[in-house]
């Protein structure tokens, strides 16, 4: 869903939030050093599962619905705080799942 210039913002905050999750639930289940941190938090394959199907969720509606949205949003908001807990002293790991050390990604 690529958003148009002309497109109003939640359109294109949806666009980014899609980027953002696709990252975090593509990388983060396929690399044994993240998953090994994160499932120390809690964060098992029904979490994961979770986060891919608020993704296909979001990809698979024709305009961003308010509720998809905020599901979506509240789990990439709860995936980046969880991964700042685990990986706080692997910011390669960090990198991977599209984070930075700025913690400026969960809003």
């Amino acid at each position: 869903m690529a958003a148009h210039p002309n497109q109003p913002t939640d359109v294109q905050d949806a666009d980014a939030l899609i980027h953002r999750l696709h990252r975090v639930v593509t990388r983060g289940p396929c690399d044994l050093d993240i998953v090994a941190a994160m499932r120390a938090m809690g964060c098992d394959e029904v979490w994961w599962a979770a986060g891919e199907s608020v993704l296909a969720e979001l990809v698979g509606a024709n305009t961003p619905d308010a509720a998809v949205v905020a599901t979506a949003r509240a789990w990439y908001d709860d995936a980046a705080r969880t991964a700042y807990e685990a990986l706080t002293t692997s910011p390669g790991l960090l990198a991977r799942l599209g984070l930075t050390t700025g913690k400026n990604d969960a809003n």
